[in-house]
């Protein structure tokens, strides 16, 4: 019988090590989609500031500025899905894969060893800047395309504009990186029920 409780509990852990290794490949497939998006709408901008008649070009800064506009939007929905949604998954079954190391002696202790470790490979608190990154970039180019948009072809003051525009790129940049659980303090919280042996 004790024999048959440990095959089920290591087909558990194993089933738990499997997730995580799923879920570590779906997150690595949405920076693949950002990083996609980013090539994709800088040629496509490439392509929009190519022309070199006066007339058209100030038309396609609008375009320049809706391409980027549905790029961050895309962005934001790809990190939401990465860093809020799939590291939940994650650190659920890690969080698991450390109570069945901690009740079965016999198990390889290797998340246990991870939290004792001074960092995650992956945390989301440094991955978080590469959407960060990839979304202020585009923030910039919206910024200076409104900017020149708005000194040829309208009286508002086209500074003023740009100021907002970096307003909101700060602005979007603390959001998000408030919003991103920070697997650091996954890591303490799991430590200290290690090290206190309570389930609560």
């Amino acid at each position: 019988m004790k024999k048959a409780k440990k095959i089920t509990v290591y087909g558990v852990y194993t089933k738990r090590i499997a997730a995580m290794i799923h879920y570590d490949s779906v997150q690595t497939f949405y920076r693949i989609m950002t990083s996609t998006v980013m090539l994709a709408t800088f040629a496509a901008i490439g392509f929009c500031l190519s022309t070199k008649d006066p007339a058209v070009f100030f038309g396609r800064l609008l375009v320049v500025m809706y391409l980027c506009l549905i790029s961050i939007t895309a962005i934001t929905i790809l990190w939401r899905l990465d860093l809020i949604f799939t590291e939940r998954l994650f650190l659920g079954n890690f969080f698991n894969a450390v109570l069945l190391e901690k009740e079965n002696p016999w198990l390889p202790k290797v998340h246990l060893n991870m939290i004792k470790g001074t960092s995650h490979h992956g945390a989301p608190a440094r991955k978080v800047w590469f959407y960060i990154g990839s979304a202020v970039s585009l923030f910039i180019v919206f910024g200076i395309a409104t900017f020149f948009y708005l000194k040829t072809c309208m009286y508002i003051n086209p500074f003023i504009i740009f100021g907002a525009d970096l307003i909101l790129l700060v602005l979007y940049s603390y959001i998000v990186l408030k919003k991103t659980e920070n697997f650091e303090i996954s890591r303490i919280k799991i430590s200290r029920f290690h090290n206190g042996g309570t389930h609560g």
